[in-house]
């Protein structure tokens, strides 16, 4: 899975924005939406959106601490969800 930092991700979508800020005291991961269309579906699903933008990604503060293995890279099956 590819992780990517950056200062700012924003999500647009008709209905909502989703806009996650990393200050500079936090550090995060974020990481870009999976190639498997099944696994990117349900991604999709769980922030309400339709279409994304190869830049996109998704805050890892959207992940459990489960979904992520002892080296700290994401599970190939590990799905985000809405706080």
């Amino acid at each position: 899975m590819s992780l990517y930092t950056s200062n700012y991700f924003i999500i647009k979508n008709f209905k909502r924005v989703i806009t996650i800020i990393n200050l500079p005291t936090n550090h995060h991961i974020y990481i870009r939406f999976p190639k498997d269309e099944i696994l990117k579906r349900l991604w999709l699903d769980a922030f309400c959106i339709n279409k994304i933008l190869p830049s996109h990604r998704i805050c890892d503060k959207h992940f459990t601490e489960e979904s992520f293995n002892e080296s700290g890279y994401l599970s190939k099956k590990a799905v985000p969800f809405v706080a």
